[in-house]
């Protein structure tokens, strides 16, 4: 078996696994920006909570389902 094919063969078997396969350097990207997002909730002058931080992650989910014509996902 070659490398790319052994790479195709494990991004099938994680989709299948878990519905949505994200290559290594994806995560990554996407790792860094939740991080970036993170520091913008907790950091700061503002001091929230808990709940205050998932308020504001809802309300992004939110805008993001309106923008994209989807309904409110639950999280």
């Amino acid at each position: 078996m070659t490398p790319g094919e052994y790479v195709r063969q494990e991004a099938a078997a994680i989709e299948e696994r878990s519905g949505c396969y994200l290559p290594p350097y994806r995560l990554a990207v996407l790792t860094e920006l939740a991080n970036k997002v993170m520091k913008l909730i907790t950091g700061g002058a503002l001091c929230m909570s808990y709940r205050e931080c998932r308020l504001v992650l809802k309300i992004v989910a939110g805008a993001i389902d309106a923008a994209a014509g989807e309904e409110e996902i639950n999280t």
